[in-house]
């Protein structure tokens, strides 16, 4: 269901532009009747193998289901099967594991491809010809779920949804159905627990029900000059005679009761009333109570229990708002004693990290004209910076009720500028990251920003949650997998800093968290992941690395993540915290994801030095072992040549700088940014061998040949970090440091079981890609094995490339076209 409101001067009812919820009339008899989509075990982990769905064909003609499919959420195509007039059919996870829960049900069919959401998504049917026959918006809040006290968090309760068919044990039932099915208000949670697969629902009522569709209110941001006026939309009203449709509204909280306005009929079922002019600065809150005939009245929002009517609509005067396109513009809309509350959440630290949601209408304008969410909510968030003002907030929508596809956004009030021009840069530079934008935010018609710097210059920064709708739009192919966010647990002072912790979960819970996929509690994947990443000693070590992680991707990562200059207390400061980790269900690879980017290019707390060492990461345990290898290194210092020679350059990083923050900040800590990249190249190219050099450690004669007494010579140098991975001295394979790009190798005499022959030795250093691969460079010399022993010779030499098998004789002239003496 999403309300969008476009803004726009009309009369009086064509300006009350609706927000059209999805619906969907039955047009054929096959209904989507039934859903278990949430279930737990004993244990309380998700029990994906107990989903089901029921259908029931509420015609007077049996249904051929050959070639008919359910897709969308699970994807399941039926085989030869008809289903009887007035008859169920349950389509299930694991049919076996129905028929144990469910011995006396009919068998079910399945089993199906995929899983059910527990947050909510669409189940779809499909006939042989591929044409919708039925389909189901389901969700665990809004119209599907009710409105409740939360649990006490550090003093504070908030309001949660909630439903017992999201967990709770119960099925989630079709009341009626002869009724629009892909509306909430036409569901409820069973009334036994398990539900009623292959049966009438328990919550079955043949009597019609009105079905709100949609609310909308014009203007979003009235002026104490303006009425504002309230429409509601029927969604089934063409059946009903006589609706009686209800506004009741009051001034926030007011010890008056509120007043209540008949709603006027409009076409469309739609239902107008009109509130009048109110003060500036004035929060309005309002509900609806609809019924008809001798049907009982229905009230949305629904009372809270033991409180009343304390969770409604909200809309506010506003004098000050003028619509601004080129800035994009969020308003939040609280009661007056929640905005009080939830401001002494974020100025007490003792408080300050309470997660307790306040009721809230969101307002966006941001481009796309003006959009709003109703009962949504807002909460404090953030780790160290919890403690304001200003304050990092989160808002939350209904999963029922998603803005711009996602069900929660952050606005982050901690050097703006560098989270922004950060999530930029990172995508820029190839890696999967967080979208922010430079924002306004207005909580109760305040803006809490603060106007000058450090910090925010005036702006928040909007950023996109890490959670499922994150996935879906940066692995759209690959969404229905695990991520996780990565911070340490500032009571203990543990980190999630990749160590194997052993098989137990609760190891790594208080570190690692789960953002999707959270009921089915399973933590395997981490688990493995910290054991074959602290196993070098294992000879399969890359191998089964390889198999676990992405390994090119984290390389990748980290190269970027220590270009751009993080220093937010995490990997690349050697500490297990902020950062995230994602692996997808397809490509089971773990992947690295950055997070909290609020010190970055030289912004923030923290210095960041152009000069620091690209190798802090080895602080981390589990990295340690990793950026350690033999095989690794050449191919990390490979990633920071590629990345600085594609995209790393000024030239093509100032342009993204500007595009991301050039508009909103000041222009000399946009000059201090680019500085930053020009000062950070510099830094790691210094850090990067890249020459060849050959070294002897004898004299060297006036003729070019180095001598040795005593049967040794050592040879060393340096090597190209970034591709050679082996240097061989007349075939004899180096001591190599691959991380500081030097190169070692002793020669001694034959005699000795060494190499070097009596007399003149022509010395060949070669660079290999591998142990047996490319040769990237050599280079020549000559040694004097100075026995002391002379053998004087005569006659012609032959051959053309002598290795040290013919003792020198002393000539004082050149002979021509012989190689060496």
């Amino acid at each position: 269901m999403k309300i969008d409101i476009s803004i726009g001067l009309a009369p009086l009812l064509a300006c009350c532009v609706m927000l059209n919820f999805a619906t969907h009339t039955v047009e054929a008899k096959l209904v989507i009747n039934e859903i278990n989509y949430s279930v737990k075990n004993n244990e309380g982990v998700e029990a994906f193998s107990e989903e089901w769905i029921e259908l029931y064909n509420s015609g007077l003609q049996e249904i051929s289901l050959q070639g008919w499919r359910i897709s969308a959420g699970v994807d399941y195509e039926f085989s030869n099967y008809v289903i009887a007039p007035g008859a169920f059919v349950v389509v299930a996870a694991d049919p076996d594991k129905f028929s144990s829960i469910y011995p006396d049900a009919p068998d079910a069919l399945g089993p199906w491809f995929g899983r059910l959401s527990n947050t909510g998504e669409r189940i779809r049917i499909r006939d042989a010809v591929n044409k919708e026959i039925d389909q189901v918006n389901y969700a665990d809040e809004g119209f599907w779920a009710s409105r409740n006290t939360g649990p006490e968090d550090r003093g504070h309760e908030g309001w949660v949804w909630e439903a017992l068919h999201d967990g709770g044990g119960r099925s989630l039932e079709l009341i009626n159905w002869d009724d629009k099915n892909n509306n909430g208000q036409n569901w409820l949670s069973s009334k036994i627990d398990g539900g009623t697969p292959g049966q009438q629902n328990s919550v079955y009522d043949p009597k019609l029900i009105p079905l709100i569709e949609s609310i909308s209110q014009f203007p979003l941001l009235p002026k104490s000059s303006e009425a504002v006026v309230i429409t509601l939309k029927i969604d089934n009203f063409s059946r009903f005679e006589n609706l009686r449709v209800e506004l009741f509204w009051r001034v926030d909280e007011g010890a008056d009761d509120f007043s209540l306005v008949r709603m006027q009929a409009a076409e469309g079922g739609r239902y107008f009333a009109e509130i009048p002019e109110q003060m500036d600065k004035s929060v309005i809150e309002f509900y609806f109570v609809v019924g008809s005939g001798d049907n009982e009245s229905r009230q949305w929002p629904t009372l809270i229990q033991g409180k009343g009517n304390v969770c409604n609509y909200l809309y506010m005067v506003d004098n000050d708002y003028e619509y601004n396109d080129a800035t994009p513009s969020y308003y939040v809309i609280m009661t007056d004693s929640e905005r009080a509350e939830l401001e002494e959440i974020g100025r007490r630290s003792s408080q300050s990290d309470s997660n307790a949601e306040m009721n809230c209408t969101f307002i966006s304008f941001d481009g796309k004209g003006g959009r709003v969410r109703y009962l949504s909510s807002i909460r404090n968030r953030g780790a160290s910076s919890r403690n304001g003002p200003p304050n990092n907030h989160l808002i939350k929508f209904r999963s029922d009720d998603p803005w711009n596809g996602q069900e929660s956004i952050k606005f982050n009030c901690q050097y703006t500028h560098s989270q922004v021009a950060g999530s930029w840069l990172y995508q820029w530079l190839g890696v999967k990251s967080a979208d922010s934008i430079p924002v306004k935010l207005y909580v109760n018609g305040e803006d809490l920003s603060e106007s000058g710097g450090p910090r925010m210059f005036g702006y928040y920064a909007r950023t996109e949650s890490l959670d499922s709708n994150f996935v879906e739009a940066h692995w759209p192919e690959d969404s229905g997998g695990n991520i996780y966010q990565v911070r340490d647990d500032e009571d203990n002072g543990d980190e999630g800093d990749l160590k194997y912790e052993g098989d137990q979960p609760d190891s790594y819970r208080n570190t690692y968290f789960k953002k999707t996929n959270k009921s089915a509690d399973d933590w395997s994947d981490i688990i493995n992941l910290t054991k074959v990443l602290n196993s070098d000693e294992d000879p399969e070590y890359l191998e089964k690395l390889s198999a676990v992680i992405d390994i090119d991707q984290w390389l990748h990562f980290l190269a970027v993540d220590s270009l751009i200059g993080n220093r937010e207390g995490g990997l690349t400061t050697g500490k297990g915290d902020d950062y995230a980790l994602y692996r997808g269900e397809n490509d089971q690879r773990f992947q690295l994801v950055p997070h909290d980017l609020d010190t970055v290019l030289d912004q923030g707390t923290r210095s960041g030095s152009p000069n620091l060492s690209i190798f802090t990461y080895t602080g981390v345990d589990g990295l340690n072992e990793f950026l350690s290898h033999p095989d690794i290194i050449p191919r990390y210092y490979a990633k920071f040549i590629e990345i600085i020679e594609s995209r790393y350059r000024p030239e093509l990083i100032n342009p993204i700088i500007d595009r991301a923050v050039g508009d909103f900040f000041p222009s000399d800590v946009i000059d201090e940014m680019k500085e930053f990249v020009i000062d950070r190249r510099r830094g790691v190219l210094a850090q990067i061998t890249t020459n060849y050099s050959v070294e002897v450690d004898l004299p060297e004669s006036s003729d070019g040949y180095y001598r040795t007494v005593n049967g040794e010579a050592r040879f060393s140098g340096d090597f190209h970090v970034g591709k050679v991975k082996s240097v061989k001295v007349n075939g004899i394979d180096a001591d190599l440091n691959p991380r500081d790009g030097a190169w070692d190798l002793t020669l001694r005499s034959f005699s000795n079981g060494g190499a070097l022959m009596p007399g003149l030795n022509r010395v060949r250093v070669a660079f290999y890609e591998g142990s047996d691969g490319k040769m990237l460079h050599e280079e020549y010399l000559r040694l004097w094995n100075d026995t002391g022993k002379v053998t004087e010779v005569s006659g012609d030499l032959t051959g053309s490339d002598v290795r040290g098998n013919v003792f020198l004789t002393t000539r004082g002239s050149y002979i021509p076209k012989i190689p060496f003496l």
